[in-house]
């Protein structure tokens, strides 16, 4: 009798990346601009380190760099949220989204001794009036709970949003499943929120690359959030409170907004600096699998 054993492994060309920050290079530290939390934050969130839940897109390995802006150091062991819609445009946990219940796309980071979060998500898909784009927000002195794998207290010290680079949009647009979204995608160009993400000389871009030799097996992104530590806009992200399956704020861009929604007007970032921080996560992409 022959015995036939068949060994499923991940994705090879998705896998954690093996942290080669050195040498660092120095360029201008700027403070991440506050940008608006949208309509769509849920807290409570999970801390775990993919966020798929099966959902389909292209795979991206993400990084989150987050330094402090008065010392241009990275942060280590802070909690970065991360929450996006999926491949055809839509947020999970809201029943006006036809998702009340659900929870795949959102998560939370812990950051390393380079101050980087990592989570493996979806390259996400657009909607009506905005650009394609990551929610993230950084929390200071959160306390992980082990049973539920959530946070709680602590501070916020950043609400923002991350964009991709127009090259790997343009492919993204004739990728299925994104190219069964019948809505013109907005450039970058267009949104009036990736102008306010830019403010004071900041990259909201996350720069991208290749993990295999095309788009089909995934990107690496990688960006650096610059924050203020004694800024605390937790007020900011949780009030009024989200409950699932009504949503509140704004955060659409332009004049267009979302069935249900109303449009709020940005938070306003505070000065900038001159200092030196770490350039944008770097390095090399090692065969250690999820």
């Amino acid at each position: 009798m022959l015995i036939f054993i068949v060994i499923v492994t991940a994705n090879p060309n998705l896998h954690k990346r093996e942290h080669a920050l050195n040498p660092r290079q120095a360029v201008s530290c700027v403070l991440s601009p506050e940008v608006d939390t949208g309509p769509y934050y849920l807290n409570a969130q999970l801390i775990r380190e993919d966020i798929r839940e099966g959902q389909v897109g292209v795979p991206v390995l993400l990084d989150a760099q987050v330094i402090d802006v008065n010392t241009c150091q990275p942060i280590p062991n802070i909690y970065v949220d991360f929450w996006s819609c999926n491949s055809t445009g839509t947020y999970s946990g809201y029943a006006v989204e036809g998702t009340l219940g659900l929870t795949h796309l959102r998560g939370i980071g812990v950051t390393d001794e380079d101050g980087i979060a990592q989570i493996t998500t979806i390259f996400p898909g657009w909607y009506s009036g905005r650009a394609t784009h990551i929610h993230v927000a950084t929390h200071h002195n959160a306390v992980a709970n082990t049973n539920t794998k959530t946070i709680t207290g602590g501070t916020v010290s950043h609400v923002g949003q991350i964009f991709f680079e127009e090259k790997f949009l343009t492919q993204i647009d004739n990728t299925a499943p994104y190219n069964r979204n019948t809505l013109r995608r907005v450039r970058n160009a267009e949104d009036i929120y990736v102008g306010q993400a830019q403010a004071n000389g900041y990259n909201s871009v996350a720069t991208s690359v290749l993990l295999g030799s095309n788009l089909a097996q995934g990107l690496a992104s990688s960006f650096t959030l610059a924050v203020n530590p004694g800024i605390d806009y937790t007020n900011g992200l949780n009030s009024p409170v989200r409950q699932p399956g009504v949503p509140v704020g704004g955060g659409n861009g332009g004049t267009t907004t979302r069935p249900g929604t109303t449009p709020t007007q940005p938070s306003q970032p505070p000065a900038g600096g001159n200092l030196q921080k770490y350039s944008q996560c770097g390095g090399l992409y090692n065969p250690f699998f999820l």
